[in-house]
């Protein structure tokens, strides 16, 4: 899956937060190569240096959210549907 240029990550040493901005700016803040930042944000390296490692966890925004997780709910009479990310009515 290639990454957009507009995406927003923040980069994590454990618990840590180290700083957050587009692949290029963390790339510039850190000095890392940008191939190296494209590694750290894989869902299997998020998962395997969660606990001490550097990774990179995708900040998104509600118009970036992709609505997978979806509730059925019903308020004040209403039924619908609700995002689990982002909470958008859908």
């Amino acid at each position: 899956m290639a990454k957009k240029a507009n995406e927003v990550y923040a980069l994590y040493k454990g618990d840590n937060w180290i700083c957050d901005g587009t692949l290029e700016e963390i790339a510039e803040y850190t000095e890392k190569e940008l191939k190296r930042l494209k590694y750290l944000s894989c869902p299997s390296v998020r998962q395997r240096n969660s606990k001490a490692g550097q990774y990179l966890e995708p900040i998104k925004n509600e118009n970036q959210c992709e609505h997978v997780a979806v509730s059925m709910i019903e308020f004040a009479g209403v039924r619908g549907a609700v995002c689990d990310e982002c909470g958008k009515w859908l």
